[in-house]
């Protein structure tokens, strides 16, 4: 088996239902709070009705431009549990600290995310700029790891 040289290793997925942040957004200066993902449940008769699949997921971030100017900047991405609405009920799922351009992934194992929070319906990132001329640019969604 090959290995993929890359440093791009999920393709974008311009689904609405999946989009943190669309590739089209504008650059961010200041704190705050993606779109909610809301996750698909399960609604066979075999299965509890609004059950979550047992699967691995990806919160893909791509940053496409970050200022480093004066050096003091930080970007930092904290991955919450919502309700479907939106509503954070876990404060922090997995933060990363961006120090480039590139492609950056949280892998969240369903399973897991169950049992620290039994009625999880969605996701959310929130993003926590410092520094004296924070800006970045970047796009995000969430994707299944297949073949896990």
């Amino acid at each position: 088996m090959a290995n993929m040289n890359t440093s791009h290793r999920y393709i974008y997925d311009a689904a609405p239902a999946t989009l943190f942040r669309a590739r089209t957004a504008a650059a961010v200066t200041a704190d705050g709070d993606s779109a909610t993902v809301v996750l698909d449940a399960l609604d066979g008769y075999w299965n509890t009705a609004g059950e979550l699949a047992d699967e691995t997921l990806a919160v893909v971030i791509n940053v496409t431009a970050l200022d480093e100017t004066t050096g003091d900047e930080t970007y930092d991405f904290t991955l919450k549990a919502t309700d479907a609405a939106g509503t954070p009920q876990i404060a922090n799922l997995g933060t990363i600290r961006v120090p480039a351009v590139g492609q950056y992934v949280l892998l969240l194992d369903v399973p897991t995310l169950k049992r620290v929070d039994a009625d999880v319906g969605g996701l959310e990132l929130s993003l926590d700029v410092s520094g004296t001329t924070p800006s970045i640019t970047y796009h995000s969604w969430l994707t299944q790891i297949k073949g896990r």
